[in-house]
């Protein structure tokens, strides 16, 4: 009965240490959110290539060139706007905790996405006073929080294309 007792006693000991440091490194776990991963890449508002060595983001696909832009909207509504012939792209929004919120795949040569914010009331009074509709030419994506990223993926397999589209999204801003 007490080698039971010392074994049971050991445990409770050894569960209370494995909770004590669980607790305390929790600070040090989230502060490495997918959009501080994004944001420490350089400057937000601006695209920055991502590769495999330096990705916060998993999964890269090797025949495509990934970009990503952090972006910090605080109660403003923004967006970017990216001309640019390719076979394939796709663009992906992420709230700061990497969750994806909105997502576009297309073919077309040309795109544009507004960025608001959940909080931002919409702009019904504009939109009465509106007599002729405006071509739609972009996409609008509700962003949750203020912070958020966005990641940009051209397929370009080879050297010739990759080189047009790195210099292209080098160019590209999202402010």
């Amino acid at each position: 009965m007490n080698r039971l007792f010392v074994w049971a006693l050991a445990g409770l000991c050894f569960g209370g240490i494995i909770h004590i440091v669980a607790v305390l490194g929790v600070p040090h776990v989230t502060e490495k959110t997918p959009w501080n991963g994004i944001a420490g890449l350089g400057k937000t508002g601006t695209f920055h290539l991502v590769t495999r060595n330096d990705t916060p983001i998993g999964g890269l696909d090797p025949a495509m060139v990934h970009a990503a832009c952090a972006f910090n909207l605080a109660g403003e509504s923004s967006g970017f706007e990216l001309d640019i012939e390719a076979n394939l792209w796709t663009v992906s929004v992420f709230d700061s905790l990497g969750r994806s919120v909105f997502a576009l795949a297309g073919r077309e040569p040309q795109f544009g996405l507004s960025l608001v914010t959940a909080n931002t009331p919409e702009p019904e009074e504009d939109a009465e006073k509106s007599e002729e509709p405006e071509e739609d030419k972009g996409f609008a994506a509700k962003v949750p929080d203020d912070k958020g990223f966005i990641v940009v993926r051209i397929y370009s397999p080879y050297e010739s294309v990759r080189t047009k589209v790195v210099n292209t999204l080098t160019k590209a801003r999202c402010v």
